[in-house]
C-alpha cells in the first residue's frame, strides 16, 4: 500500500510516541509528549504570507517571508539591496556581508548576534538561517540596523518599512554643501569633481582650507561633519572643503590638486595635504584624464547634482566603528597582518614617493603667494612599535627625507605627528591607521593649533 509522506510521517510519530510511553511507565502523560512533539515541529519555518513594503512599495521575494517560533525571518539580500546597500555572500563560512554608505554589516548564519562597524549587535530570539539557498534572518533586526523603522498591522499581514527621507532648507543645504566631500565609494569620486569646482569658485575664499590626501579616516565619518576638515574649519573659524581623494598614482594625484587650484586661482586658499608614510605603493583609478577635459558646469547645474548625492554622503551610522581597544583578537591579528607590511623601514625614498614630491614641490613653488601645510598623520605607533621592526625614529628620519623635498619653498610646512610631541593611544585609532570618532576630533584640535602657529610666525 502506498502511502503518503505525511501520513507515514504521523504514523511514525504516534509509533515513536507509543514505545516512549512503554519505556518510561506512563510517568509522562501523553498529552505532554504530544505538545512537546508539536512545539518541535512548528520550530520549522512556516510560510508567513504577508505583504512586506518599503516605503509603500511593495517588495517582492524569489523566497517568501517565514515564521519560526514567532519572528518573522526575510531574505537578508532582497531587504538590504531594496535599502540601496551592496551584499557579499563568503560560502565556505556561511558569512554575509553588506555595505551601505559608510556602514558595515556582517552576519554568520547561525549566530545569535551581527557586527555592525565592529560592534556586536544581537540578532533577537532567533538565529539566521538557510531555506532553500537564502539567507533568512529576522526582519526587525534587518531593518532596524539599516535606521528603518518598522510596523506590523496584524489585521492586514503587512508588514510596513519607512526610512525617512533628509530634506533640507535653502539654508540648510548651502551649509551642507559648504562642507561637502568628493563622495565615496572611490570610483564614484572623479565623476563629480568638476561640479564641485563649480561648487568652490562660488564659495572659496582666501580664507578656506581645501583638505588633501588620502582617506583623513575611517570611512564611518568621511563625508560627515564628524571628520577632520568640518572640524579643524570650527576650529579655524573658516570653511574647510574636504576633496580627501586617495593617493591616486604619481602621474594623477598632483594633476588633480593642480587642476582643482588653478580653477581656484583667483581665491588663492590655503592647503593641507596628508601623505602617507606607506605612499609608494602605485594606485591607478579610470576615468581620470576624462574628467581633466570635462567642462565645468554652470553653477545651479553643479548644485542641483551635489545636492542629489547629499543623503548617500551623508550617511550616518551609529554606533560609530569601534575603536581598537574593543577590537576582538581575531580582528587584531588581522590588522598586524596588515600592518607588518606597509610599516616597513625605509633608509630612502622610493621612485613612487619621489616622484609625487617632487611633483608636489613644483605644484607648491609655481604658487609662492599661497600657504601650504604638508604632514603625515599619527598612526598608532604603539601597534607598529611592538609587532614591527619600525621605531618612532625611524618614522622620523624617513619624514626629514620628504622635509628635504622642500627646502627653499617659505610658503610650505611640513609636520610629522609621530614625533612624540603628542601620545596617541588605542582609543583614538579603529585600526593602526584610521582614527575613532575620539582621535579625530584629538587630531582635528592639533592640527589646527599647528596651523594657527605657523600663521602666527
Amino acid at each position: 500500500m502506498k502511502v503518503h509522506l505525511s501520513t507515514r510521517y504521523t504514523w511514525m510519530n504516534k509509533w515513536m510516541v507509543l514505545v516512549l510511553i512503554l519505556a518510561i511507565g506512563l510517568t509522562t502523560p501523553v498529552s505532554d509528549i504530544l505538545a512537546a512533539n508539536k512545539a518541535t515541529a512548528n520550530e520549522k519555518p512556516v510560510p508567513a504570507h504577508m505583504t512586506v513594503l518599503l516605503n509603500d512599495e511593495i517588495l517582492q521575494f524569489d523566497v517568501q517571508p517565514v515564521i519560526v517560533k514567532g519572528s518573522t525571518l526575510v531574505p537578508l539580500r532582497k531587504i538590504f539591496e531594496s535599502l540601496d546597500a551592496s551584499v557579499y555572500w563568503k560560502n565556505d563560512t556561511k558569512t554575509v556581508t553588506a555595505t551601505k554608505g559608510q556602514m558595515t554589516f556582517t552576519y554568520t548564519i547561525g549566530d545569535m548576534h551581527a557586527w555592525r562597524n565592529d560592534w556586536k549587535l544581537p540578532v533577537a530570539t532567533i538565529p539566521g538561517m538557510i531555506v532553500e539557498g537564502n539567507t533568512m534572518v529576522p526582519l526587525r533586526f534587518v531593518s532596524e540596523s539599516l535606521g528603518v523603522q518598522v510596523h506590523y498591522v496584524a489585521e492586514t499581514r503587512t508588514i510596513h518599512m519607512v526610512k525617512p527621507e533628509k530634506t533640507w532648507s535653502d539654508a540648510e543645504l548651502t551649509a551642507e554643501l559648504d562642507r561637502y566631500r568628493l563622495p565615496l565609494p572611490y570610483k564614484t569620486i572623479l565623476n563629480q569633481a568638476p561640479e564641485w569646482i563649480a561648487y568652490m569658485q562660488s564659495r572659496v575664499n582666501a580664507d578656506s582650507v581645501l583638505f588633501f590626501g588620502d582617506s583623513t579616516t575611517w570611512g564611518s565619518y568621511l563625508g560627515s561633519k564628524e571628520t577632520l576638515p568640518y572640524l579643524a574649519g570650527q576650529e579655524l573659524g573658516t570653511s574647510a572643503y574636504n576633496l580627501g581623494v586617495p593617493g591616486f598614482s604619481p602621474t594623477q594625484m598632483m594633476p588633480f590638486i593642480d587642476h582643482v587650484l588653478t580653477a581656484l586661482d583667483e581665491q588663492k586658499p590655503a592647503v593641507v595635504i596628508q601623505l602617507q608614510y606607506f605612499w609608494d605603493q602605485p594606485t591607478t583609478y579610470t576615468g581620470f584624464t576624462d574628467m581633466l577635459q570635462r567642462t565645468i558646469p554652470p553653477i545651479e547645474d553643479a548644485r542641483q547634482a551635489l545636492t542629489r548625492t547629499l543623503p548617500a554622503d551623508e550617511e550616518k551610522v551609529e554606533p560609530a566603528y569601534a575603536d581598537y581597544a574593543q577590537q576582538s583578537a581575531e580582528k587584531k591579528s588581522a590588522m598586524v597582518a596588515r600592518g607588518k607590511q606597509i610599516f616597513v623601514k625605509k633608509h630612502q625614498l622610493s621612485s613612487e614617493m619621489n616622484s609625487r614630491l617632487q611633483s608636489l614641490r613644483a605644484l607648491i613653488q609655481a604658487r609662492p603667494q599661497q600657504q601650504f601645510y604638508v604632514y603625515l598623520p599619527p598612526y598608532l605607533m604603539g601597534e607598529v612599535t611592538t609587532h614591527t621592526e619600525l621605531k618612532t625614529s625611524d618614522v622620523q628620519q624617513y619624514v626629514n627625507l620628504i622635509e628635504r623635498q622642500f627646502e627653499g619653498l617659505p610658503n610650505v610646512y611640513v609636520r610629522n605627528f609621530n614625533d612624540g610631541n603628542e601620545e596617541w593611544t588605542a582609543t583614538d585609532f579603529i585600526d593602526w591607521l584610521h582614527r575613532s570618532k575620539q582621535g579625530e576630533k584629538r587630531f582635528a584640535a592639533v592640527l589646527t593649533d599647528w596651523i594657527q602657529q605657523e600663521q602666527a610666525n
